[in-house]
């Protein structure tokens, strides 16, 4: 959960190595950093210097010299001398309307300055995160100015070009460290979190696609999500683990159209590579327990304000007990909570709990179902366990299996199932043979919470969907599209 802005986003000149404020920093501080000042500029900046957490300057054209043979290598990192768009006075060689130069920013401690960025081994950051509660050394990053002027002195404009996603590949180790990549929302990032999609810790690189419509503040302080995109930022998250790391951005091309794709998560419950964060959701691999035995890995992504993820393979001792609930998470499960502040809703306030999903998987022992948490009262961080509570699930379809409990009645179209798990009461509305739902949750919810004996004081807490898997034939398990909005 994240509770608070992490420092200013800062280093937005080209080539400059910042000393600002963090991009999107970790989840404590408010405060933005202190500007600092960038190293002398790559290629195309004359020897200007570029500025950290204020307003920098992208480089100035350089003069003099032989011609320059462009690249025309899809993938930016390729592009001749750090500088995309080669030759400043020209448009028709910026691929997809972007022109700027790659450089690096950081803390000050967390990492050396590199300048130029550019390296056979691509755009590259190497140094050691520290645990820093004041968020002041909130780590380092790299960054790529997307319409940059060029010239003495270069200006920084908004992005107009086609490109609306970038195809990404990263190399190396992030240290135990989450890495967030950014589109900054103006020119000037004092004092401000640009929105981001957070990548989980990695060891032997990660690949993917980062849409622009897909990145959110995700609870950050001082974050807006604007109109206009200036710079790509790719940060490596310190303040919060203390660990060594070396990545290298080897592989970045445009796209005018894609679905942004999160790293595979393969975790047991509550380690680290078990969940992500896909905007206000999250995603988690919920396998239970993880062994030799029990495996399971899942691919999150985001499309806008719409998650989903597939379940990639799955390996199960035994078919005869639940073995994992990959799923979607709107608010809390278990001590995790999403960043959506609608959550926790007091059942006495709840309006309405829209929510809208897709999926594929009809095949083997499962249930596909939504999974809702009632609890006595506001769900923490703290909070480990739904004891005393509620559990409510809404059952679109099975195969082998029943819900817990027994058949007691129907409601509004559906068979209701009663019963008690563990230390939490225990409901499921079932309608089998249903791949898509849209509707309102809310009125089986509350109903679930008579019947219960819940009072109205209750607290719904989280809203999840997901696949209950006893066994698993290797193919077709997917949530193409998840939506939650309550009121």
């Amino acid at each position: 959960m994240h509770s608070g802005a992490g420092a200013s986003s800062g280093g937005n000149g080209a080539s400059g190595f910042g000393t600002g404020g963090a991009n999107n920093a970790g989840t404590g501080s408010p405060n933005a950093g202190a500007s600092g000042t960038g190293t002398t500029g790559g290629a195309y900046t004359g020897g200007a210097s570029g500025s950290g957490g204020t307003v920098s300057n992208a480089g100035n054209a350089g003069t003099g010299g032989g011609d320059v043979v462009c690249s025309t290598d899809p993938n930016l990192v390729k592009a001749t001398d750090c500088w995309v768009g080669c030759d400043p006075t020209l448009s028709t060689d910026n691929p997809q309307g972007i022109q700027g130069a790659f450089y690096t920013f950081g803390d000050g401690s967390s990492c050396a300055p590199v300048d130029p960025p550019c390296s056979a081994a691509g755009i590259c950051l190497s140094g050691s995160t520290a645990i820093d509660a004041t968020y002041a050394k909130w780590g380092c990053g790299m960054g790529l100015e997307l319409n940059a002027t060029g010239g003495t002195p270069s200006a920084k404009l908004a992005y107009q070009g086609s490109a609306s996603c970038f195809k990404y590949t990263l190399s190396g180790s992030s240290g135990g460290n989450e890495v967030r990549i950014a589109f900054t929302q103006s020119k000037d990032t004092t004092g401000k979190v640009s929105p981001y999609v957070s990548i989980p810790a990695f060891t032997n690189g990660k690949s993917g696609t980062i849409c622009i419509k897909d990145v959110s503040c995700q609870g950050q302080m001082n974050c807006t999500v604007g109109t206009e995109q200036y710079d790509l930022q790719i940060n490596v998250v310190g303040g919060n683990t203390a660990g060594a790391y070396n990545v290298c951005l080897t592989s970045l091309e445009p796209v005018m159209s894609g679905t942004s794709t999160l790293p595979q998560i393969c975790g047991a419950q509550g380690s680290a590579n078990a969940t992500a964060d896909i905007g206000k959701y999250f995603a988690q691999n919920n396998v239970f327990p993880m062994n030799n035995d029990n495996s399971l890995c899942i691919t999150p992504g985001i499309n806008g304000n719409t998650a989903s993820f597939t379940v990639d393979s799955a390996k199960f001792a035994t078919g005869a007990t639940l073995n994992a609930y990959p799923s979607i998470v709107d608010g809390w499960h278990f001590g995790r909570i999403s960043t959506d502040t609608a959550l926790p809703k007091q059942l006495s306030a709840l309006a309405s709990a829209n929510s809208s999903v897709t999926y594929t998987g009809s095949v083997g022992k499962y249930d596909a179902a939504y999974d809702i948490w009632v609890l006595p009262n506001a769900a923490t961080t703290a909070t480990k366990t739904p004891a005393g509570g509620l559990e409510v699930m809404v059952w679109l379809n099975s195969a082998g299996v029943n819900p817990a409990g027994s058949k007691t009645g129907t409601y509004m179209g559906w068979d209701v199932w009663t019963g008690t798990v563990e230390s939490w009461k225990y409901v499921a509305y079932v309608k089998n043979g249903q791949t898509t739902f849209s509707g309102d949750l809310a009125p089986l919810i509350k109903n679930a919470a008579s019947i219960s004996g819940l009072p109205t004081s209750s607290y719904l807490v989280g809203i999840e969907f997901g696949f209950e898997l006893y066994d698993y034939p290797g193919t077709g398990f997917a949530v193409k599209s998840f939506t939650s909005d309550v009121k």
